[in-house]
């Protein structure tokens, strides 16, 4: 019969699997002929290997080094399948012995603890949960396991050690901001100090390899441990996952199911420290943990652009816009947005800002301030900006402007406007229509480069007045800056 099964694999290495057989009889048994196959890539052919009477046959994938310290009876290829499949013994006639996972899925085993599948006397599956044990995996750690050894299923349980209950996820950060890091952090909860020699933190079961804190980890009451990806090697789903707490014998201690991204620089934290899990957590490794606050509750004036665009550096306010330039097309922590009344450049200090479409409405929550000469509206955190759906896009129409208005009073509007070309650059060209120059650049963050102009046509050019004056500058420059290569249009060659 098929005895012992590690489909998992072991901590050494997931492909390092292995599968035992028991003569049951009270005498040796031939397996000439015999076949064993997962009806894919396992299809093995048994020589003339004898079983000796209750004895076990140790089959190890590809080498002998998935039992480091006990010589396989036979090595195989192919490999087991951790969402289940079909083994089929048969013997030389080709009629089934023994077959197990009938349904198709693994009846027990933990891919997360790297436990084998047993079976007991009665012919239900058990995993070895360490009770009883013996072999060692490719490295030298202790196999879940019993190979060539009666299974642990056949002995009795002990009673499971008083593990403490105070011991709790604290709060966790699966999707990192830029120069951020996972994290995990754990929270001592109780009145005494706990050793937590052997316990483990995980993901969900079969995801990364849990991480075993090391011996003389200790967490005196109130205090916090924090563990990072760097350390654990735990990698937590942006959109979905579980993290968890593993008492030693590996049953769940404390654990977190999440299904939707908190979004970037979001922490999954309990408010207060030990209490309801929220989404919003500002990250605090190490410290108790706080909530980002909610824009909406913030008592701030609500400003169209225009006016807000009057008001000195520093203020804070909130405002509604639509995008006209999308974030990173212009440079990764910036886009742009207007409303009726002017156009601003919104820039994120914290975080990524999701993808959002020309025409998006976005409310903001944040203040002014000055960057190369140009007001920006700063916002801490990607949190501290609604978005409105996608389906209710209304792409803002630019504004006609001369080439000689291209300066403070449009800056960050959408404009469009028709001149002649009168100088060129590598990365832009001057136009002018008579009222005055304007300098056409092409950013190299859009990828658009500039088009093959020459000296006396007549181009229209759409895009977004941006200053940019340095130190340097003798004075106030602006420039019009093309969002995409169909913002730049040739209209005429004649003078």
């Amino acid at each position: 019969m098929i005895n012992e099964v590690a489909w998992a694999g072991t901590a050494a290495s997931a492909n390092d699997e292995w599968i035992e057989l028991l003569n049951t009889t009270a005498a040796p048994f031939n397996l000439a002929g015999w076949t064993l196959s997962d009806g894919g890539d396992i299809n093995l052919t048994f020589g003339t290997l004898v079983i000796e009477a209750q004895g076990f046959l140790l089959l190890e994938r590809t080498d002998d080094n998935s039992v480091s310290d006990i010589p396989a009876d036979l090595i195989y290829t192919g490999g087991l399948s951790n969402s289940g499949e079909i083994l089929t013994l048969r013997d030389a006639a080709g009629n089934v012995i023994d077959t197990v996972n009938g349904s198709g899925g693994w009846p027990a085993g933990d891919s997360g603890l790297y436990a084998s599948m047993e079976r007991s006397p009665d012919n239900a599956w058990h995993g070895n949960y360490g009770h009883v044990v013996n072999g060692r995996d490719a490295d030298g750690t202790a196999l879940r396991a019993t190979p060539r050894q009666p299974n642990s299923c056949l002995f009795p349980t002990p009673t499971p050690l008083p593990y403490p209950t105070g011991i709790l996820l604290n709060e966790f950060l699966p999707h990192p901001g830029s120069g951020a890091q996972e994290f995990i952090e754990i929270v001592n909860g109780g009145a005494a100090a706990v050793d937590l020699t052997g316990w483990r933190l995980d993901d969900m079961a079969g995801g990364s390899a849990p991480y075993t804190l090391p011996g003389g980890t200790r967490l005196e009451p109130g205090q916090f441990l924090v563990f990072f990806r760097d350390v654990t090697g735990l990698v937590l789903n942006d959109d979905g996952d579980t993290a968890r707490l593993l008492w030693p014998d590996g049953s769940v201690a404390d654990e977190w199911i999440y299904e939707s991204d908190p979004k970037a620089n979001n922490s999954w934290a309990r408010l207060p420290d030990g209490g309801a899990w929220n989404d919003r957590g500002q990250p605090t490794p190490g410290q108790s943990n706080r909530r980002w606050p909610d824009p909406t509750a913030v008592p701030v004036p609500q400003p169209a652009i225009g006016e807000l665009r009057q008001w000195s550096t520093g203020a804070w306010a909130r405002f509604t816009g639509r995008v006209t330039v999308p974030p990173r097309l212009f440079g990764k922590q910036v886009f742009y947005m207007q409303d009726e009344t002017g156009g601003i450049a919104v820039y994120l200090g914290r975080g990524d800002w999701p993808a959002l479409a020309v025409g998006q409405s976005v409310t903001a929550f944040g203040y002014l301030r000055q960057r190369n000469g140009e007001l920006q509206f700063y916002v801490r955190h990607d949190y501290d900006a609604l978005y409105g759906p996608e389906y209710e896009l209304v792409p803002p129409q630019p504004r006609p402007v001369t080439t000689g208005q291209i300066g403070e009073a449009a800056e960050g509007w959408l404009v469009t406007t028709t001149g002649r070309v009168t100088k060129l650059e590598a990365g832009a060209f001057w136009i002018d229509d008579g009222s005055g120059p304007a300098r056409v650049f092409f950013s190299s963050a859009t990828g658009v480069k500039r088009p093959a102009v020459t000296r006396g046509q007549w181009w229209t050019v759409t895009g977004v007045v941006v200053e940019y004056t340095t130190p340097r500058s003798a004075a106030a420059t602006y420039r019009l800056q093309p969002r995409f290569a169909s913002d730049a249009q040739l209209v005429s060659d004649a003078p």
